[in-house]
């Protein structure tokens, strides 16, 4: 039977930081709230993607909650085929947008990281997902 302490490793890790941020999204605690201004000779991408997520509080909640989902899905051997299935696409996105927005190489390199460890999980539970 292989090893599968690097396939619980990568599953707890990315379930931890999805809950993490969802769970600041869901609190309000991550975006800027309210109205804004942005010129674009002096505001980064980055601040505008933070104030356009915080404009509207319900979709930053809604965003948090898409973390939380498949990070709690995770935490579970039964489950963590189906949350990382949820994660992957949420997790792209995220990757994709920290690429294309300049945001700062750690937080985009980790966002990578979720992205490449949620496609790992899925082919490391190929034979549990429903093909065909």
């Amino acid at each position: 039977m292989p090893n599968r302490l690097p396939y619980h490793l990568a599953r707890l890790f990315v379930a931890g930081v999805l809950l993490l941020y969802g769970l600041l999204k869901v609190t309000g605690g991550q975006f800027i709230p309210g109205e804004f201004t942005f010129d674009s000779r002096t505001d980064s991408l980055v601040t505008l993607v933070w104030h356009f997520y915080g404009y509207s509080p319900v979709y930053h909640r809604f965003l948090g909650v898409a973390e939380c989902v498949p990070g709690l899905l995770l935490l579970w051997p039964r489950t963590a085929t189906l949350g990382a299935l949820m994660a992957l696409p949420v997790a792209l996105n995220i990757a994709v947008m920290d690429w294309c927005f300049g945001f700062p190489l750690p937080a985009t390199l980790l966002a990578t990281s979720l992205a490449a460890l949620s496609a790992a999980l899925l082919v490391a539970d190929r034979k549990r997902l429903p093909v065909g």
